[in-house]
């Protein structure tokens, strides 16, 4: 029986017992006349006219078969078990029985990682509780631990129906099963989740610390001593114990000259970069998913991803090998991958005399039907820096190019020399040419059915297009969305013909980008050191004055 169902009175589910055996057994009920023995009067229940509408249904439904309704006689071995089966009271629902409902959320900072959890109760009474890991988490890894947190609160609670929230689209969809799970971490949280349960009190809110993450059995004792890493030696060697060996400590004195030691931390000097942080191994197979998959992942190639990572500020021996393996592993490359049919021929030099001198500019689409009725989108690149700007629009006037124009580009960098365009009807109006001739800009058209003529901003079409496809694969309609992610990726990414950065170009340094966050750099942590001392000093300042 269903849920509603089981809400019928006692006479109805006599009457939908009946039902169900005429549908179950409709050819019985064709060939043969039934009986119904029972003690009940539910032949008087079909029969009277003020019945519920199901039963008035139930009852045209049963009208096409020949049943026939008689008393059941009673038999002595049977007296006992029918007294106790007709007069046993419906058990009644208890307070454990009622629905809680439970709002989670998990974060992970430079500082640390935690969770936060709030219970809810039908009678109003609501239960606040938060969560201090020691141990490094990923967000999405948090939200999972704050998960299985506020149903083991639950379970200890009593509760047996819970209602969860959880602002985390991923971990819902994975938990729905409409998201697959690629990552190990996370096939083991959603297998700890299998076995979990469903969840409230004062306005005191108690401190948990977590030392372990919940996917650890919690039976077995673990003795985590660090393994080995090609680190250990260097630092050895800075701090002043060599190797027994001379000639490995001759090996290790060329070795050790790249590398210093701040604070504890083991640094690797570059020719022309800040000091790159070191890390293990399995950081940096962190460090490539972040980059890769992350909010500003651009799934590029091997030699593109190693290179970004350097650009991030760290470090490993083998870090071009694992970026090759951890491209191989991508599902999405392989089934989006670009198939080059044509010869590789030299760069074709193009000049700009300064930064943001000189943009192309085209529109893309139409793509699926997104937000706001959005189907084109608007692109415009620098020549000198390769910065993208990028805007989805419903319709692609002229009114609406020259306003993104504005905004995007004049507004945001300055007047332009000159902008480069196809031969569309949004360039090649009166009103463009107006708006450029007012702001001195040189207006360049391409040649006619010759599009590669503005081959740079053709270029980012084709970049924008492909990583939209990658991220949404058959969930296009959220394409407008997802284009300022796909515009962080490209700026942050850096360009084989320039070999930077669009974002260094145009700011000097790189971006800040959410792997520094999770393995804090140096310049993170000089930043956060400085911001320290800034606080103290005022704070000392305030004092004094």
């Amino acid at each position: 029986m269903t849920e509603a169902e089981t809400r019928y009175p006692q006479m109805e589910k006599l009457a939908l017992a009946l039902v169900t055996s005429a549908r179950k057994l409709r050819p019985y009920f064709q060939a043969h006349t039934i009986l119904v023995l029972t003690n009940l009067p539910l032949k008087n229940i079909f029969l009277k006219p003020e019945t519920s509408g199901r039963l008035v249904k139930w009852a045209l439904e049963l009208s096409e078969y020949d049943i026939q309704f008689g008393p059941r006689t009673v038999l002595k071995e049977q007296a006992v078990a029918d007294f106790i089966v007709e007069l046993t009271p419906p058990s009644q629902s208890t307070e454990s029985d009622l629905s809680w409902t439970i709002y989670v959320d998990g974060s992970s900072n430079e500082r640390g990682c935690g969770a936060g959890i709030l219970l809810l109760a039908q009678g109003g009474e609501r239960f606040e509780y938060a969560l201090r890991f020691n141990f490094r988490t990923s967000n999405n890894e948090a939200e999972y631990e704050a998960l299985l947190a506020g149903l083991r609160v639950a379970k200890r609670l009593g509760a047996n129906h819970v209602k969860v929230f959880s602002d985390s689209q991923l971990i819902v969809n994975q938990i729905k099963e409409e998201y697959q799970t690629n990552d190990p971490r996370m096939e083991k949280y959603l297998t700890k989740l299998a076995s979990a349960y469903e969840t409230d009190l004062a306005r005191s809110v108690p401190v948990e610390i977590l030392d372990s993450p919940s996917i650890l059995e919690p039976d077995v004792m673990e003795v985590d001593t660090p393994s080995p890493s090609w680190v250990d030696p260097i630092v050895e060697f800075i701090k002043g114990n060599p190797p027994q060996d001379p000639k490995e400590q001759k090996k290790m004195a060329r070795r050790a000259a790249r590398f210093t030691l701040r604070e504890g931390a083991l640094y690797r000097r570059g020719f022309s970069l800040p000091l790159l942080k070191c890390v293990t191994p399995e950081e940096g197979l962190y460090i490539l998913r972040e980059i890769y998959e992350g909010a500003c992942g651009n799934d590029s190639g091997a030699r593109s991803l190693s290179a970004k990572v350097v650009r991030q500020g760290y470090y490993w021996p083998t870090i071009e090998q694992d970026a090759r393996q951890f491209v191989k592993t991508c599902d999405n490359c392989q089934r989006f991958a670009n198939i080059i049919h044509q010869p590789l021929e030299l760069l074709t030099p193009i000049s700009a005399p300064w930064p943001f001198a000189q943009w192309g500019v085209d529109i893309i689409g139409p793509f699926p039907l997104g937000k706001g009725q959005t189907k084109f989108a608007v692109v415009a690149m620098d020549y000198f820096t390769k910065w993208a700007e990028a805007e989805a629009l419903s319709h692609i006037t002229e009114s609406r190019v020259t306003s993104f124009i504005w905004a995007n580009v004049v507004c945001r960098f300055g007047i332009p020399n000159a902008i480069v365009t196809d031969n569309g009807k949004q360039f090649d109006n009166a009103k463009f040419k107006d708006f450029c001739s007012n702001l001195g800009i040189r207006h360049l058209s391409s040649s006619p059915a010759h599009p590669k003529a503005n081959g740079q901003v053709e270029a980012v079409n084709k970049i924008i297009k492909r990583e939209l496809k990658l991220r949404l694969d058959s969930r296009m309609g959220r394409w407008a969305e997802e284009l300022p992610e796909v515009l962080w990726s490209y700026q942050t990414t850096p360009r084989e013909s320039t070999g930077e950065t669009p974002f260094s170009l145009a700011f000097g340094s790189e971006a800040i980008v959410p792997v520094e966050i999770g393995i804090p750099t140096n310049r993170v942590e000089q930043k956060f050191k400085l911001l320290l001392s800034i606080i103290f000093w005022t704070s000392e300042f305030e004092e004094k004055y």
